[in-house]
């Protein structure tokens, strides 16, 4: 089921993150089941930005940005319940949603765009008294996916991290976009923090589509080269299993 959290924010001089206050909240939380071993417990989620409104999205699609993309983080559980060290040894699973602009401001991102004044300098924080559920973060069709094996996108970039991507976008508006580029890194303002689109380099990215066939990604493709993903006929259990896993994410 999806469920409410008590967020901290913070500006870690790389991204605005929100993490629960309480580890234990999140202890029965997992993400399983798709193209995932094993089970995977809620971390943290951030926000990645760019100097324009039309190119702040780590993903694109058919050649194109969205405003901004947003990561929700996940670790595998270690056999005896403990999380791994995702950055040092690898395990991480990302959903990945991407944030469209519009003219009137999200209201769902009320609670953080009000409190990013207060996080202007770097390892600044806040504890807002109240629960924020993340369900209302995620598009309200979740049915259309693209999956792959990739790497984290801030350094080590380890390739560690299975990316489940929401074809369907939030909304935002470019004054709350604005809100977040006027926190600061080690290095002064922090206009953007994505990391360039990268070549594929022989990845397969499978489409997940809501008639339960696979389909070629002929809209989804990666810029710098930009090859056309491989036609997803392998692995046909995947959409089967992604289904579960979407209704398998109890952490929300």
């Amino acid at each position: 089921m999806w469920s409410s959290y008590q967020f901290k924010i913070l500006n870690n001089g790389h991204t605005v993150q929100l993490q629960p206050v309480d580890p234990a909240s999140v202890e029965k939380s997992v993400l399983r089941g798709g193209p995932l071993t094993g089970e995977y417990q809620f971390l943290q989620l951030h926000f990645h930005w760019g100097e324009s409104d039309d190119m702040g999205s780590e993903h694109a699609v058919d050649g194109s940005y969205y405003a901004m993309e947003m990561h929700m983080v996940f670790s595998r559980k270690a056999a005896r319940g403990k999380e791994n060290s995702y950055r040092e040894h690898g395990d991480a699973a990302v959903l990945a949603v991407f944030l469209e602009l519009v003219d009137d401001n999200n209201p769902v991102l009320k609670p953080v765009v009000s409190h990013l004044p207060q996080l202007r300098e770097v390892d600044s924080e806040v504890y807002p008294q109240m629960s924020m559920s993340t369900v209302k973060l995620v598009p309200e069709e979740r049915g259309s996916l693209l999956v792959y094996n990739g790497s984290l996108t801030t350094p080590p970039c380890s390739e560690t991290v299975t990316w489940i991507i929401f074809r369907q976008p939030i909304t935002i508006s470019s004054d709350q976009v604005e809100g977040f580029r006027r926190v600061k890194s080690a290095h002064g303002q922090l206009r953007k923090n994505r990391r360039p689109v990268q070549p594929l380099n022989g990845r397969t990215v499978y489409t997940v589509s809501p008639n339960r066939k696979f389909t070629e990604s002929a809209t989804a493709r990666s810029v710098s080269p930009e090859p056309r993903f491989r036609e997803t006929t392998t692995r046909s259990g995947l959409f089967f299993l992604c289904a579960l896993l979407l209704h398998s994410i109890h952490y929300l």
